[in-house]
């Protein structure tokens, strides 16, 4: 029984040293900690920790007591300071006041918690028949971004390439037709031709035109290969469209007031034209070669928009058919197109004659 007695005190007052230590010790070293933190000139901020509970016996030994040593059961509310607790977030500080002592003190903001998850927007609110109310989310407000598209590493063809043109008319020309052809030394390549102040379009060799007016003008051809590159130098013709007399000699013209067959020579040919620029002279001959406007044959007559007559023109030697050709010239020394007429020209006077009563009664019976 003493001995039970003695072991209670001895708890006691090992109890209550230790809850002096606790008051005192881990007081002393927050405020000294806090105190050599503090600022001197101005306030001070000091932080207390609360006393622990006192320790408390909860199971006693049953009497009486053997000489057995006593077991004793001890329970405390304070709990261990070194155990390892997840560490709370630290909460901002939204405003520091100073009060009327000089002392400072700090506001928390409870609303600035640790980040979460962003929260789904809320697309629609319903209420039930109970009167609960029910938030429905948009899956979509936070849609991931699109992917970035990859980057093609294709090589691009950037040769350079040249466009030829390999057929025009002459300069000048007398027609107000053109025709014109053209390649290109890359494969696969298509063109784009424009006429005068026209824009490009697409084309394809041959390229011809018509109804042109008598004046200067200019054809231009690019390629364009497959990649879309152009041809980086532009190619081009000029040249003059000089309208020549229009030859109105009819087809029949050669001895066209007679017979179609004679054995007169020279024979009567029967020759018009016109001409805006003013018709200069006539040509005849039995080659149908066009000849130069400096020939020395060419017959000259005064300048005429309108020229119509009948002249005399002398047949190569032989008996046969024959042909006759004529042109025109203006005072430019533009050369018209030629017309050109047959008539058979026989050597004996009789063949002639009897020919010609042929031709007669073939007249009568039809």
């Amino acid at each position: 029984m003493k001995k039970a007695v003695i072991i209670l005190l001895l708890i006691s007052f090992l109890a209550g040293c230790r809850e002096r230590t606790s008051e005192k010790g881990p007081r002393a070293v927050a405020d000294n900690a806090v105190d050599a933190e503090a600022p001197k000139a101005s306030g001070i901020i000091r932080s207390h920790a609360s006393p622990p509970p006192p320790a408390q016996i909860t199971d006693l030994p049953a009497e009486p007591v053997s000489e057995a040593p006593a077991a004793f059961d001890l329970a405390s509310a304070e709990t261990d300071s070194t155990a390892a607790a997840p560490a709370e977030p630290v909460p901002a500080i939204s405003a520091v006041n100073s009060s009327a002592s000089g002392l400072l003190s700090a506001e928390t903001d409870s609303t600035a918690a640790n980040p979460a998850e962003p929260a789904p927007a809320i697309s629609a609110v319903t209420s039930s028949a109970s009167g609960l109310l029910s938030a429905e989310t948009d899956s979509t407000a936070a849609a991931p971004a699109e992917p970035v598209p990859a980057i093609s590493t294709r090589p691009v063809d950037t040769m350079p390439f040249d466009t030829t043109i390999t057929g025009h008319p002459p300069n000048p020309s007398h027609s107000t037709t053109a025709r014109f052809t053209f390649a290109c030394e890359k494969a696969g390549a298509t063109f784009e031709c424009g006429l005068d102040g026209d824009n490009y379009s697409a084309c394809s060799s041959p390229m011809s035109y018509a109804g042109l007016a008598e004046s200067s003008h200019t054809f231009r051809v690019r390629a364009v290969d497959a990649g879309g590159n152009m041809d980086g130098e532009e190619v081009r013709y000029d040249w003059v469209v000089r309208l020549p007399p229009v030859n109105t000699t009819p087809p029949d013209f050669v001895n066209r007031r007679g017979a179609h067959l004679t054995h007169k020579n020279p024979v009567t040919v029967s020759i018009s034209t016109t001409s805006e620029k003013g018709v200069t002279g006539y040509y005849l001959s039995e080659s149908p070669v066009t000849p130069k406007a400096s020939d020395p044959s060419w017959v000259s007559i005064p300048p005429a928009k309108a020229f119509s007559r009948d002249v005399p023109f002398s047949l190569s030697s032989g008996a046969g058919e024959k042909t006759v050709y004529v042109w025109f010239k203006d005072s430019e020394g533009n050369v018209s197109e030629a017309k050109g007429g047959t008539i058979y020209l026989f050597s004996s006077r009789a063949v002639s004659l009897a020919f010609l009563l042929l031709q007669v009664a073939m007249v009568l019976v039809l």
